[in-house]
């Protein structure tokens, strides 16, 4: 159960990352930067250990923070890593969705 709710949390940050790109100004690139990150992070940790990429660059993927939740492994830090994006790009698409004048 814990091990599903960290993958969600995976999907969350980069909804998050989409938010807040799409607050800001720019929702008709917020869905292509998402689907690029998410397919490039993906591919970074598929590939990376093949080719033998440092480890601070195979970091930057977050398929990295996640360990292995559905088998009882977790990564705190990294689930306070995905929590973070998750909830700040929320609240940074938010923020920026109040200087838009929709609704006024």
């Amino acid at each position: 159960m814990l091990g599903s709710l960290v993958l969600c949390l995976y999907g969350g940050a980069f909804a998050g990352l989409g938010l807040a790109l799409g607050g800001w100004g720019w929702p008709g690139l917020a869905g292509a930067f998402v689907a690029a990150l998410t397919f490039g992070t993906f591919l970074l940790d598929l590939i990376g250990g093949i080719v033998g990429f440092p480890d601070w660059v195979m970091q930057l993927s977050l398929m990295q923070h996640l360990a292995h939740p559905m088998t009882g492994a977790y990564d705190t830090p990294g689930i306070v890593l995905m929590a973070a994006l998750a909830v700040g790009g929320l609240l940074v698409g938010a923020l920026g969705m109040t200087r838009r004048d929709i609704g006024r």
